[in-house]
């Protein structure tokens, strides 16, 4: 159980029964309630884990090769959210707010995509590779070629000259195309 603080205790202490005084009240915890907590724990742990094996990739398994700034960067991203910014560590960065797209706006992804820094010619790339996955499957669904594009646009996000990390800009660009495509 978690104690109610004593002002807040003050504030409703002649609110819940009259003639009577509230003396203390708690918040009761329930038992489920820490499964849950340990399992997200455990699956945060584990997505950083993975992110920062894939970060390893060519230095073995030393991670001191790994740049602190990317060990920060997954930090921020796995355990505090992705969209917090560390102050020690930000420098020019670009916040991207909530933006959600609606399933087929070809204008609205194409704006997102535009904030995000992807050029003119990388959103006409997309807009192929979707033309094309879509006559190979029958549903909607992230292709082959866009899959591709997806990998790539780190190339399309450095054409605008865009001060964003190239993953943030992955993991954004990522989540519009699944919005446009119905899928989340």
């Amino acid at each position: 159980m978690i104690p109610w603080p004593a002002d807040l205790v003050a504030m409703y202490q002649a609110k819940f029964i009259e003639d009577f005084a509230l003396n203390r009240a708690w918040l009761e915890i329930p038992t489920p309630t820490f499964p849950a907590l340990i399992d997200t724990v455990r699956n945060k742990v584990l997505m950083f884990a993975l992110d920062l094996k894939d970060d390893l990739g060519d230095v073995g398994d030393d991670i001191d090769a790994v740049p602190q700034d990317k060990i920060d960067s997954q930090v921020v991203y796995n355990i505090f959210g992705g969209t917090n910014v560390v102050a020690n560590s930000a420098q020019n960065f670009t916040q991207v707010g909530t933006v959600t797209i609606k399933e087929g706006d070809a204008e609205a992804l194409r704006s997102a995509l535009k904030k995000l820094g992807v050029s003119d010619s990388g959103i006409s790339e997309l807009q192929a590779a979707l033309a094309e996955d879509e006559n190979v499957a029958s549903t909607p669904s992230l292709g082959q070629r866009t899959k591709a594009w997806l990998t790539g646009i780190g190339s399309k996000v450095a054409e605008a000259g865009a001060n964003i990390a190239i993953d943030t800009a992955k993991a954004e660009a990522s989540r519009y195309l699944l919005q446009y495509l119905g899928l989340s």
